[in-house]
Parts: C-alpha cells; structure tokens; sequence
C-alpha cells in the first residue's frame, strides 16, 4: 500500500488538519471510504483520489442527461454523503481499474461538451471509448466520491 498525506475532507469541502493514510492498490476496496479505489487525479490543482461505490443504488439506469446527472449526485450512504455525479476522468479511471463495477452499457459523464450546450461527454463501459452525445440519449450514471490527499 501507498502512503499519501489525505486531508479529512472531500474535494469539494474547505481546508482540514492534514493526516497520513494508506491508499490500497488500484481497483481494491478501501475500507471505511465507500467503494473501490480506481485512482488519483488532478481537480482544482489538487490530488483527488476516486472511490466508486459498490453499492447497486450508485449505477443510476438509464435517463436523459440532466436526470442522470442529477440522481447519480443525489446519491448518499449512511455512512458518506459527500457523492457527486462521477465526470468524464473519473469514469476513465473506472474503466481502467475497476470496469467490473459496472454494466457493459453507456454512462453519461457531468462533463458537457465544450462544443455546445445540448452535448455531453459519456464512457463506454463495451470498448472503454469516450464520446459525446446529444443530452436526450439515455445512458446510465454512476455516483463517485473524491478524497483530497497530498
């Protein structure tokens, strides 16, 4: 396991004491974090780990753009509140460490398409491709949490 300094906090919350953790191995559950770690990413400058619930209330079916998103972010346990509505990096990481979470089928990503406002970017869970789509197409959704650790 990795030793990385985590702030007891979420991506999205305000500063917090700093304290050591282990991360586990891609791909493995991390225990009292709320799913599978799929990796570390870069969000607002900072290092973010990703944790894909494993519960099935997290796999949101399939819905227009905004209906998806919406649930997939709804999403809370009795022990994590903090879900958001997984993007299009975090559902790469997904797909590389830990596809069998998921349906062989389409997910809609939180990212819309720079291009225009009526497209949105998804992740084949089939091919691990990534493309966008018209925000009507019905896809499914997936809830992630983000853990800020430097």
């Amino acid at each position: 396991m990795k030793t990385a300094t985590r702030k007891k906090t979420t991506a999205k919350a305000g500063d917090a004491a700093l304290r050591a953790v282990q991360l586990p191995p891609l791909g493995a559950e991390w225990p009292g974090e709320g799913g599978i770690f799929v990796g570390i990413r870069k969000l607002d400058g900072k290092d973010v780990a990703v944790i894909v619930p494993t519960e099935s209330a997290s796999d949101i079916a399939a819905a227009a753009w905004k209906d998806a998103i919406t649930k997939a972010a709804a999403f809370k346990t009795k022990q994590h509140q903090d879900f958001v509505a997984a993007d299009r990096v975090d559902l790469y990481l997904a797909y590389t460490h830990a596809p069998q979470l998921f349906k062989k089928d389409w997910y809609w990503s939180s990212t819309p398409y720079a291009g225009t406002d009526d497209y949105a970017w998804f992740q084949s869970f089939n091919h691990g491709t990534q493309n966008v789509f018209h925000k009507s197409y019905r896809y499914r959704a997936r809830a992630v949490r983000r853990l800020i650790i430097q």
